[in-house]
């Protein structure tokens, strides 16, 4: 599966989208960070994750799923953004 391809749906939650996405990446022999990061925002519904990504672009996928794992604890618990 080409990772540009992975888009989240409309009503999908970002736990879903990450895992789907990190799963794919996963299954890839030498995933390129600096290619599939982009990849990885690009597919996200226009929001505050994505937002966040465009302005503080992270350099590695540790840091991506941090930043994520904060947003998707919130999306969770029904709250806002957190202060990135």
């Amino acid at each position: 599966m080409v990772l540009a391809n992975i888009q989240q749906g409309e009503k999908e939650s970002l736990r879903s989208y990450t895992n789907r996405f990190f799963a794919a990446a996963a299954e890839m022999e030498d995933v390129n960070p600096t290619v599939a990061i982009p990849n990885y925002r690009r597919g996200l519904i226009s929001g505050d994750l994505s937002k966040s990504l465009q302005l503080v672009k992270p350099k590695s996928f540790p840091e991506l799923m941090a930043r994520a794992s904060q947003f998707m604890l919130l999306e969770d618990t029904g709250n806002g953004a957190p202060d990135v």
